[in-house]
C-alpha cells in the first residue's frame, strides 16, 4: 500500500476504516465538514424523545452509564442528570488503574450517581491480557470488558438504556462508513470495538474455562432487543466537543495529568497505563500515533493549522513512543520480559510502510515528518 496523508489532517490512508476521496482528504475530515450542516435543535429533541420514553418505563435506574472518570465521563453524567434520568454508572476496573484515575472517579460520583465498579478475576485477566497482545496486536481484552461488561449489566439489571459517548465510526471513520448513526450494536463492538471480532468464546483455553470468561460474556443483539433494551451514542444528539467537555469536568473537580500517558491531551487516556501499550503497537501496524489522532481532532475543530500539527510531530518524536514505565508495567503484569513486547512489536509491524536504515534503525520513508528522529520511537 502506498503511504499518502489527508491533505486536511495528519493521517494517513493506513489508519483502519479510513477513506480518502480523489482530493486525498479522508473521511473524517469530510463527516467534520457534514457536521457542521447537522439539526443539532432536531436532534436534541430527538434525546428528550428516548429520555421520556426511558422515564415512562418506571425503573430503578432509568440507563446505565459507562464511565472511565475521565472527561467525556463527568459531561455525560452532568447531560443524563440535567434531562432527569436516574443514571447508574459503571466503570470496568483496569487492572493498574492509576491514581489521578481513582480521584477523577470519585470527584466523579459526588455529582450524585450510584456507582458500579467491576473487575474481573485478575488471574483470568492476566491471561486474556498477554494472549490478546500476543495474538491481536492490541489490548482487545480491555476493550471487550469495557464494552461487553456494560452490555451484559444492562441485561442482567433491565435496565432499558445505555448512554455512551461518541460514536468512532463517526470520529475516527466518517463519510461511507455503515455503523454511524445513533446506536451501538453487538455488531459495532464486534467490527469497531478493537476486539478483533472475537467475543467471550474464543478466548477459552490455556487454563482458561468458558465457566471462567462470565466476565466477558455478552448477550446477543437478539436477546438486548427482546429486553427491550437500546444503547445510543450521546455525541449522536448533542454536538460533541473534548475541549468543551473537559471545561465542564474541570469546573466540577476534574484534573488533568501533569503529561499524557499517550498522545497530544493531558486531559485523555490518564486511568490505565496499558493504554500506552496498545498505541505504541498501532503505530508499528498502522504508521499514525494517538498524537496524529489527537492533532487531527484540533484541526478538525479548528483550534490548530495542519502545519502547526506537523510541526509538532516533528519536534516532540517521543510522544510517538510512548512511556516506557507503562510498557515496562504491562510486561510486569502478564509476567513476562520487555522482549516479549518487543517481539510483538516485530511480529505486527508492516512491512508495507516500514523500512530498516543502514543502521539498523526502523522508519517509515515516507512519513509525514522527513527527517523524523525514528531512533526515538525504538523499545
Amino acid at each position: 500500500m502506498e503511504l499518502k496523508f489527508c491533505e486536511k489532517c495528519v493521517l494517513p490512508n493506513t489508519r483502519p476504516f479510513l477513506i480518502f476521496d480523489s482530493q486525498n482528504v479522508c473521511s473524517a475530515c469530510r463527516q467534520a465538514e457534514h457536521e457542521v450542516q447537522v439539526d443539532w435543535v432536531a436532534r436534541e429533541q430527538e434525546w428528550r424523545q428516548i429520555v421520556e420514553q426511558t422515564k415512562q418505563k418506571g425503573r430503578r435506574y432509568d440507563c446505565l452509564l459507562p464511565v472511565s472518570g475521565g472527561k467525556d465521563s463527568f459531561w455525560q453524567t452532568l447531560t443524563c442528570l440535567h434531562y432527569g434520568l436516574h443514571p447508574l454508572a459503571f466503570t470496568w476496573r483496569p487492572p493498574c488503574r492509576t491514581l489521578l484515575g481513582e480521584e477523577n472517579l470519585a470527584m466523579l460520583r459526588e455529582l450524585g450517581v450510584d456507582h458500579l465498579d467491576f473487575s474481573v478475576n485478575p488471574r483470568v485477566e492476566r491471561i486474556i491480557t498477554r494472549r490478546t497482545f500476543e495474538e491481536t496486536g492490541a489490548d482487545s481484552a480491555m476493550h471487550l470488558a469495557v464494552f461487553t461488561s456494560v452490555i451484559r449489566h444492562a441485561y442482567q439489571l433491565d435496565i432499558p438504556l445505555v448512554v455512551w459517548s461518541e460514536n468512532s465510526a463517526t470520529t475516527y471513520a466518517g463519510v461511507g462508513n455503515p455503523l454511524q448513526g445513533s446506536d451501538l450494536t453487538i455488531e459495532w463492538v464486534k467490527t469497531l470495538g478493537s476486539t478483533h471480532g472475537k467475543m467471550a468464546e474464543d478466548w477459552a483455553g490455556e487454563g482458561v474455562t468458558t465457566a471462567d470468561l462470565a466476565a466477558y460474556w455478552c448477550p446477543t443483539q437478539q436477546q438486548l432487543e427482546w429486553g427491550g433494551i437500546r444503547q445510543v451514542f450521546l455525541g449522536y444528539y448533542l454536538d460533541w466537543d473534548g475541549e468543551r467537555n473537559y471545561d465542564v469536568a474541570k469546573a466540577k473537580g476534574f484534573q488533568q495529568a501533569e503529561k499524557p500517558l499517550t498522545g497530544w491531551f493531558p486531559w485523555a487516556d490518564l486511568d490505565d497505563p496499558f493504554v500506552v501499550a496498545h498505541h505504541f503497537l498501532k503505530l508499528h501496524k498502522f504508521g499514525f500515533s494517538r498524537v496524529q489522532d489527537n492533532l487531527s481532532q484540533e484541526i478538525r475543530h479548528g483550534r490548530m493549522r495542519r502545519q502547526d500539527a506537523v510541526d509538532i510531530i516533528g519536534s516532540r518524536p517521543t510522544l510517538l513512543r510512548g512511556d516506557r514505565e507503562s510498557l515496562e508495567m504491562l510486561c510486569a503484569y502478564v509476567e513476562r520480559p520487555l522482549s516479549w513486547l518487543r517481539e510483538i512489536v516485530e511480529k505486527f509491524r508492516n512491512p508495507s510502510i516500514w523500512e530498516k536504515r543502514p543502521d539498523g534503525v526502523w522508519h517509515i520513508p515516507n512519513f509525514l515528518v522527513p527527517g523524523f528522529r525514528w531512533e526515538a520511537v525504538c523499545l
